[in-house]
């Protein structure tokens, strides 16, 4: 199969992982117990995917596969930030003060308050756990739109890796994941721990608001790990080389790690679902080439524009619409899933692209057929 029928599939995978988080938040999200009441005019009727925020590990997992790419293409780690800020930044403000306008304009409930808060454009812009700031300097930030929060451990993560990889180029895989394993070891031995150590780290439950409202990376690691282990053992596939035994092992050890994380079995079977699919796109891809396919690739491609704007705008136009059309039905979820992936689509086409292209060429040298 050829590198861009691969890079497709990849592209339909972001398409599975949108799709699934875009209906946990039309479905499961807005209703009781995450909320006092339903925002959804047909209740808990339609509660079928109270796990799809999950696609959003998938997204990380996609992530570990697709930077390490790009850093085995990327000669210095300036270059890397500036493709990364290139790439993640404009789509960013654009999003934001889009959803912040609106809601201003057309939100008279207050339904969402936070989207109405012109503060609240600086964590999200800046891509920064809102907590970070609120403790600094005393201040009460949140996103302007609550599924922002994923792009914290996503910036952590390029840090990391970037540092690492710059670092030591050849010795990058195996640098990474002693890192990677010592940490996420530690992590769980603190958790476990409880008791004097978690006193002994400061006041109560220190340790675990220190994660949870700052580096929160550490929670989410083994799924970027994942991602690289994968890269790299399609890599090696392609190329005809053999898989290094270490690199064998860590990968069973993580994999078990990240199934066995998974709080309930449903969790846990979406896990090794997420693992077997990784499995067959590297050894059996034609099997998955209908993922690659339109529209799954279209949308998949349009899908970080797609995750910005989705939560708060589609829940209400939900809300607002759904209570005079269809009320009692799955249809208004399924137009706004897509009407939104319809206007990724030409936004991603007519403005992402060409800004993101323009913005290589003057500002790092890298032309459309780059990169």
């Amino acid at each position: 199969m050829s590198g861009k029928a691969r890079i497709s599939i990849l592209d339909g995978f972001r398409a599975v992982a949108i799709i699934s988080v875009m209906l946990y938040h039309y479905f499961s999200r807005w209703i009781p117990p995450n909320v006092d009441v339903s925002l959804y005019p047909y209740g808990t009727r339609y509660d079928y995917f109270k796990y799809g925020y999950l696609g959003v590990e998938f997204f990380f997992v996609i992530s570990g596969f697709v930077i390490f790419f790009t850093l085995e293409r990327t000669k210095t780690w300036s270059v890397f930030w500036q493709k990364r800020m290139i790439r993640l930044l404009p789509s960013m403000v654009i999003a934001s003060f889009l959803t912040l306008a609106f809601f201003s304009l057309f939100d008279r409930s207050g339904l969402f308050p936070a989207s109405h808060d012109p503060k609240n454009l600086i964590p999200s812009v800046s891509f920064v756990h809102p907590g970070i700031f609120n403790h600094l300097f005393n201040l009460d930030l949140t996103y302007i739109t609550g599924s922002y929060w994923s792009l914290w451990p996503e910036i952590q993560f390029y840090m990391l890796s970037s540092v690492i990889f710059f670092l030591n180029k050849k010795r990058f895989l195996m640098n990474f994941m002693i890192i990677s394993i010592v940490l996420i070891a530690l992590d769980r031995f603190i958790l476990n721990a409880g008791g004097a150590l978690g006193s002994s780290m400061g006041p109560p439950g220190f340790y675990t608001e220190f994660i949870s409202n700052g580096f929160n990376l550490i929670t989410y690691l083994p799924f970027f790990c994942l991602g690289i282990l994968f890269y790299r053992i399609s890599s090696d596939r392609i190329r005809g080389t053999r898989t290094s035994p270490f690199i064998a092992v860590c990968c069973t050890v993580i994999a078990l790690h990240v199934v066995l994380s998974g709080d309930v079995f449903a969790v846990r079977m979406i896990y090794s679902v997420i693992i077997c699919t990784f499995l067959v796109f590297i050894y059996f891809p034609r099997y998955l080439g209908p993922l690659g396919r339109t529209p799954m690739s279209e949308v998949g491609e349009s899908s970080y524009f797609l995750y910005l704007i989705h939560e708060n705008l589609g829940v209400f136009m939900i809300y607002a619409l759904g209570r005079h059309i269809w009320p009692d039905s799955f249809l208004m979820p399924a137009i706004v899933i897509a009407s939104l992936s319809w206007l990724s689509i030409v936004y991603t086409r007519t403005v992402d692209m060409p800004v993101n292209n323009w913005l290589k060429t003057r500002l790092i040298g890298v032309r459309k057929d780059q990169g």
